[in-house]
């Protein structure tokens, strides 16, 4: 019989939460516009604007092309080997030299480094690129089951991407071959063009309506079911406690000719009636 009046009751909680959340609707739908809106425009303003240009290069265990020609146990070191390339790649001495080397092509064809581009603006450009910074901005990865190395660069200077990357492929074959003896890299693709990365703007927004619909659906139910104590009408009593507490009787509105609305005091006639 307990399990019986707990299903019931638990079914009436339902609804009413259900009801409070369909009288409440442009409330939570409000809250979860405000919220999307706002994550949206955080985002528009504290992020910045990315450009990645990317470069593959071949690794291999035989530093020159005359040694011979590369057999099958040559290619599957090669492949053992892409873990310690991709830590190579990122090491302090690789990422030093790639600010040294990198060059930025300029419209009328000339060119001129990046140290010097930046040493123009009174800025130091490896305290711009530092180490750990620099190297947070790099991606390496092998492709496939081959020995080609995937290397991108995210700067928010694309003309800055697109010479980094470039400079990697040139500084990796003396880095490579210092550190693994016997090893170099050849270059595949150099870098072209740049890719702008997306700021997540509708993911952004996204995950700020989800969240103010659930806050706002949160304070709609315990606002207006767990601590609402007030009593809303006679059903909302028989339908909440049954026949537990008998209902013994129900004072009605009255509406007066003037439209108001009243009760009639003790001993009263209808035209002394008490407005409310």
């Amino acid at each position: 019989m307990e399990n019986t009046n707990e299903t019931v009751e638990s079914t009436i909680n339902l609804i009413d939460v259900f009801n409070a959340l369909l009288r409440r609707w442009w409330i939570i739908l409000l809250t979860a516009i405000i919220c999307a809106g706002a994550l949206f425009g955080y985002t528009y303003a504290t992020s910045e604007q990315y450009y990645e240009a990317e470069v593959t290069v071949y690794v291999n265990s035989k530093s020159d092309s005359n040694q011979g020609s590369i057999t099958s146990s040559d290619v599957t070191l090669n492949r053992k080997l892409v873990a310690t390339y991709i830590v190579i790649a990122k090491s302090k001495t690789t990422v030093t030299q790639m600010v040294d080397a990198a060059f930025i092509h300029n419209m009328d064809g000339t060119e001129i480094t990046l140290v010097d581009k930046y040493a123009a603006m009174g800025i130091d450009a490896h305290a711009l690129y530092k180490f750990e910074s620099l190297k947070g901005k790099m991606t390496v990865a092998g492709v496939g089951e081959t020995e080609i190395l995937s290397v991108k660069i995210r700067c928010t200077d694309p003309d800055d991407a697109l010479a980094l990357a470039n400079a990697f492929v040139n500084v990796f074959p003396d880095v490579i071959s210092k550190i693994i003896i016997g090893t170099g890299s050849t270059p595949v693709e150099y870098a072209s063009t740049v890719v702008a990365i997306s700021r997540g703007y509708v993911k952004k927004a996204l995950i700020g309506f989800a969240v103010g619909f659930v806050l706002a659906a949160v304070f709609v139910v315990i606002f207006d079911v767990l601590v609402n104590d007030t009593i809303e009408s006679s059903e909302w009593i028989q339908d909440r406690f049954g026949e537990s507490i008998p209902l013994l009787t129900v004072i009605p509105d009255e509406q007066d000719s003037n439209g108001k609305y009243g009760y009639y005091r003790y001993g009263a006639t209808k035209g002394d009636k008490a407005n409310g």
